[in-house]
């Protein structure tokens, strides 16, 4: 080798020069690229994992809206719900069955759809890198099969493993983004055409299913305004029981209070706040637990950089609350921020109803631009330092 360069060196100095220098930085060149290299495979197989679990969790969604629509498979769900009784208590004459019925064909469909991903990642050399994303995916509804067949061989830990199916008393909420166990208690105990998502919620959001005001008793605290009439029509067509403005609030009877702030003048937050409270000292059972919440509507000015009334300022500190006290509150809190736009209230209306269903917890309508794409960003800000300083 050093005869080879002494040579080289004599035939082109300049070049040998040059070589000498690449030689020195090849490992931190091949180091680099490596790194590269096996940077671009976990992001590629990241996302290959991802998408191939979200496709799986939506066919499994999927599956299961067919289960309550489809006379195909209707006989074969009903099993499902037929397994329980009130709180999660197992009827044992229906629960191994409901497996047979219902959790065997789920988790084979699973299978198969991982199963078509892994393939097309191998049969598309394009995608080749990318069969170990999708072949975690694969193990993982594997292992989903494998406990069902264990609970169907009786075996208690695998039974106990069902996190959305417990007798437990419910400590949480229902969550806005995956299926928690409040989550689901909805779906058999109040009602059944809605919250299909068995892990993450996306279908819900999409179908608006994702919350069913069907039944829900709704109270005002006081009327909204031209927004009121068509608020009020929209929630009775989406199922909704809508007290009469002028109706005793009975807050152990009333599954969703509405408090408006969003026009009032002489704002007391401690009144209001007193209010919300004695709401969430009702939330005591199950039921309450998933189905009661809490909507404050606000203004759109209690976004401003600068407040033009005290009334805005207690609007941004009732606001913040809301946003304080969701870290620990019994049920969902909800913020509605209505902008100026309220000459087109049946729209507005609409959109509220329409973001409720969706279960969105910050819902923005008729207000700016600029106030829609910073009100996420202002709460996600305010969220994160209540965490960081509690």
């Amino acid at each position: 080798m050093h005869a080879t360069y002494l040579w080289l060196q004599s035939f082109s100095p300049s070049l040998a020069v040059k070589l000498a220098a690449v030689s020195r930085h090849l490992p931190d060149l091949l180091h680099m690229i490596s790194l590269q290299l096996l940077a671009t495979f976990l992001l590629s197989n990241f996302a290959a994992a991802i998408i191939t679990f979200v496709c799986v969790e939506v066919c499994r969604d999927i599956f299961h809206a067919l289960g309550h629509n489809w006379r195909g498979l209707t006989p074969h769900h009903a099993w499902h719900h037929a397994a329980y009784k009130r709180d999660f208590i197992k009827r044992w004459g229906s629960y191994y069955p409901s497996l047979w019925h219902n959790d065997m064909p789920e988790s084979i469909m699973m299978v198969l759809v991982a199963t078509g991903f892994c393939l097309m990642a191998y049969a598309w050399p394009a995608l080749s890198a990318t069969v170990p994303g999708c072949l975690f995916i694969l193990l993982r509804t594997l292992r989903e099969l494998g406990i069902k067949i264990l609970r169907i061989l009786k075996f208690k830990d695998a039974i106990e493993t069902d996190a959305t199916h417990k007798n437990v008393q419910l400590t949480e909420p229902p969550s806005q983004w995956r299926v928690n166990l409040s989550y689901h208690y909805r779906h058999h105990f109040d009602d059944p055409y809605a919250y299909l998502s068995g892990t993450i919620t996306l279908l819900d959001k999409l179908m608006k299913t994702a919350l069913s005001l069907k039944g829900r008793t709704i109270a005002f605290n006081h009327p909204l305004g031209e927004l009121d009439e068509p608020l009020r029509q929209q929630l009775t067509e989406a199922g909704a029981v809508v007290l009469e403005a002028d109706a005793t609030l009975d807050v152990d009877a009333i599954a969703i209070l509405v408090l408006d702030v969003s026009t009032l003048t002489d704002i007391c937050p401690q009144a209001t706040i007193q209010q919300m409270e004695q709401f969430l000292a009702t939330v005591q059972t199950n039921r309450a637990v998933t189905t009661k919440e809490i909507w404050l509507m606000i203004s759109e000015s209690e976004s401003a950089l600068a407040w033009a009334s005290l009334d805005a300022l207690y609007q941004r500190y009732l606001a913040d609350w809301v946003t304080r006290r969701r870290f620990d509150a019994p049920c969902i809190l909800r913020k509605i921020v209505v902008g100026r736009q309220r000459p087109l209230s049946p729209r507005t209306a609409r959109k509220i109803v329409t973001a409720v269903q969706r279960d969105m917890r910050n819902i923005v309508v008729g207000s700016s631009f600029w106030t829609t794409a910073s009100q996420p960003i202002k709460e996600w800000l305010i969220a994160t330092n209540f965490r960081l300083t509690q």
